[in-house]
């Protein structure tokens, strides 16, 4: 599930401009005396700060991200408004929470030319099927860096996209699940999703590195050599040890038995 709320680490804008609603109608903010932007991670809350009334009558409000918001790490957290009518304050959404995603690659630039064959970095984010701006997951920075750290080990760019896979799903790891609007991000689905992604790109570098038997020195095109005799082969050719020097052709000859010196009739 996409979060409600996507901005990349390190950034303050765009200004959050956000509806706000309890079972599906606009809350009517007429009166009201505060409303207040909230995230909380496992370190507790994060960010809180007060949001414009954008419109009262239809709810809408515009939250203008803080120095210090730009300082909260990359990673997911639950987020909501606390709207305040003097002493009552309602909370929306008022049973489950927003999904707040903070992308890690404003820490580095995120770029896909759409092309996977013009550089390393668009092949593995090719392959990694990390193509959509809108849901970045690995900065230029850290492609490169595992391009260079595991291209010449392994000679592979599918094998660098499923390192980066493993990468992924052990940052994931650290993540904790986010409710949001009756539905659930379970992030160590997320985790299992990547963990799964690096198996199956693994498997399919192995078939592709899979190559034909090798027949040295056969080329396709050899004829028979003429002045060579037809090399004849038989089961059990070498079987006696009367037969001695077995000739290689048509041509009949007599055997020598390195035992008995000239056959003459020995046989």
């Amino acid at each position: 599930m996409a979060p409600d709320i996507l901005i990349r680490a390190g950034n303050t804008v765009p200004v959050l401009r956000r509806t706000l609603e309890i079972d599906g109608s606009p809350v009517d903010l007429t009166g009201v005396t505060s409303v207040t932007f909230k995230a909380s991670g496992r370190s507790g809350v994060v960010i809180s700060g007060a949001c414009a009334v954008v419109s009262a009558s239809e709810g809408v409000v515009d939250y203008d991200w803080s120095a210090q918001d730009a300082l909260v790490a990359a990673g997911f957290y639950q987020a909501w408004y606390e709207v305040a009518f003097g002493s009552d304050v309602l909370t929306v959404p008022n049973a489950t929470y927003l999904v707040l995603q903070i992308s890690s690659v404003a820490q580095g630039a995120w770029s896909y030319s759409g092309d996977p064959s013009l550089t390393p970095r668009d092949t593995v984010r090719f392959y990694l099927q990390d193509t959509n701006s809108d849901d970045p997951q690995m900065a230029d920075a850290e492609l490169d860096f595992l391009i260079s750290d595991w291209y010449p080990v392994t000679a592979s760019y599918i094998n660098v996209a499923a390192v980066a896979a493993d990468t992924l799903s052990t940052r994931y790891a650290a993540e904790v699940s986010v409710s949001a609007d009756s539905a659930i991000v379970a992030l160590e689905q997320l985790q299992d999703k990547w963990a799964a992604a690096a198996t199956r790109l693994r498997a399919l570098a192995a078939r592709k590195d899979i190559a034909g038997p090798d027949v040295g020195g056969i080329d396709r095109y050899d004829e028979p050599d003429p002045n060579e005799k037809p090399k004849s082969f038989a089961k059990g050719m070498h079987d006696s040890r009367y037969a001695g020097q077995q000739d290689y052709g048509d041509e009949i000859s007599t055997p020598v038995s390195p035992l008995y010196g000239d056959p003459g009739g020995w046989w």
